[in-house]
């Protein structure tokens, strides 16, 4: 019995939480939640997206493309004011019409249902943002580079079909054996195994349309790249294997993976160089992607308990997810549903010892970061969850977290969930507050009357549950 209300309960919890904007696209018009927000005029590669009447550019887009071969293509949005005085380059994940509205409501924010938020839009382009036409074209320049040499080198190389073995062509006609290869069937698909004078597998290729390589060193993957099929040699006596074979050799050359024994070009070095530089390059990302998240990294402040302990140090508070690719363990991801409920300060106790000391927010502390931000572990009204009040009771679920204090007086916190950016409150003479999760501004405010009272209905009739300065008006008012 006790597992079924659990799994009642935990259902409830789910659906209470689910907060994705429904967009569509009806003949011109962008909708947000069944609302009109804004007129989309598309005329590929361009996009426009202006007031419902159509007369107030709010901004344009630019699909920008540099095309690899067939199915492969380098894609990515620029994006600018009206003026065109300013623009950034967006990477673009889905190049179709509704995934980049979505880019420019879910991710950006430029577009929300009231209509189009301005601020959003003039952050973003404030922003010093990568050079993805220079990123792109350095590698559609390295990628044409790579066909050149591949091609050249192919053209000196011998297939045996017979032996399946790969021979060298000097200018001076003689030959030297290269190596192999053999095809098996993996799953219905046709792979090609090549392997290097010394009989050792060096590389794996999977063609669909383009041949996916995936180069092995003692049997581990150490690198993979993408070609699409050239046959550029328009021999119509030489079979389309041979070709093949031809061309995947010389993209492998290309790459400075060799099949003879020529000194210093070991794959060995070249496996340790990739795994160097692919280690750098996550690392990278990760310290990006920390910095550019919601969550606090050994910041200097104060921890302080509901009996007024104080613990000065170094804060960590993480609400959301980032990933060390690094990582192989998953030593840097957390249980989901533990973000926002503790924070550890690293601090020197009495003694002169470094301690780490961990704090749930159950507990109600309260956090200080020296930059002012401050956050307190408060308990949250969930919504759909009081019908089983009972049941929480007995299963002691707990419905606390550490939320981001955006304005506080003598009998009301304004506060905000992170990463979501939504906002709520939490009353002096109420054990727990409320956050406003749905989109639907009726149902925000039923949820504040329910929890403030019916005499504040006038007050917010026309409140607008996304913005700051609204919340904090309202109860400076009451």
């Amino acid at each position: 019995m006790r597992l079924l209300i659990f799994k009642t309960v935990f259902l409830i919890f789910l659906s209470s939480f689910t907060f994705a904007q429904k967009i569509k696209i009806k003949k011109d018009q962008i909708l947000i939640d069944k609302l009109p927000v804004a007129k989309l005029i598309k005329e590929y590669p361009f996009y426009e997206f202006r007031s419902l009447d159509g007369n107030q550019l709010f901004f344009k887009a630019e699909v920008k493309t540099l095309k690899l071969y067939d199915f492969n293509s380098y894609r990515w949005l620029e994006v600018s004011d009206k003026e065109n005085a300013k623009k950034a380059e967006l990477e673009l994940p889905v190049n179709t019409k509704k995934q980049i509205v979505k880019l420019f409501v879910e991710e950006y924010k430029f577009l929300n249902s009231q209509g189009f938020v301005q601020t959003n839009m003039e952050n973003l382009l404030a922003q010093q943002r990568p050079n993805l036409s220079k990123k792109y074209k350095d590698l559609y320049d390295q990628y044409k580079q790579d066909v050149d040499t591949a091609l050249t080198y192919g053209k000196k190389l011998r297939v045996d079909n017979k032996s399946n073995k790969i021979y060298f062509k000097s200018d001076d006609k003689s030959e030297a054996y290269l190596g192999s290869y053999s095809q098996i069937n993996e799953l219905g698909s046709v792979i090609t195994l090549i392997k290097n004078v010394n009989n050792v597998e060096v590389a794996q290729a999977k063609p669909s349309g383009t041949a996916e390589i995936d180069v092995v060193s003692k049997n581990d993957r150490v690198d993979n790249f993408s070609y699409g099929f050239l046959f550029k040699y328009n021999d119509e006596n030489t079979p389309l294997e041979t070709q093949f074979i031809q061309e995947l050799v010389g993209f492998l050359y290309a790459k400075n993976i060799y099949l003879d024994n020529r000194e210093g070009v070991a794959l060995e070095k070249k496996a340790s160089e990739i795994k160097s530089q692919r280690i750098k390059k996550n690392l990278d990302k990760f310290e990006s992607d920390k910095k550019n998240s919601s969550n606090i990294y050994d910041s200097k402040g104060s921890v302080k308990t509901k009996d007024g302990d104080v613990f000065e140090g170094l804060i960590t508070l993480k609400f959301e997810a980032i990933e060390n690719a690094n990582d192989t363990f998953g030593n840097s991801l957390t249980d989901a549903t533990s973000y926002g409920k503790s924070v550890l300060v690293k601090y020197v106790n009495s003694k002169g010892k470094n301690k780490l000391k961990s704090f749930s927010s159950r507990k109600l502390p309260q956090v200080k970061l020296d930059s002012d931000i401050r956050f307190a572990g408060i308990k949250i009204i969930t919504d759909g969850l009081s019908i089983a009040s009972n049941a929480l009771s007995s299963l002691n679920f707990d419905n606390s977290k550490f939320y981001k204090i955006v304005f506080e007086n003598d009998n009301y916190l304004i506060i905000q969930d992170l990463p979501s950016e939504r906002f709520g409150i939490k009353s002096s003479d109420k054990d727990k507050g409320i956050i406003f999760t749905s989109s639907n501004a009726d149902k925000n405010r039923a949820k504040l009357i329910k929890y403030l009272g019916n005499n504040i209905e006038q007050k917010i009739s026309n409140l607008n549950f996304k913005s700051r300065e609204d919340l904090i008006t309202l109860v400076k008012s009451l």
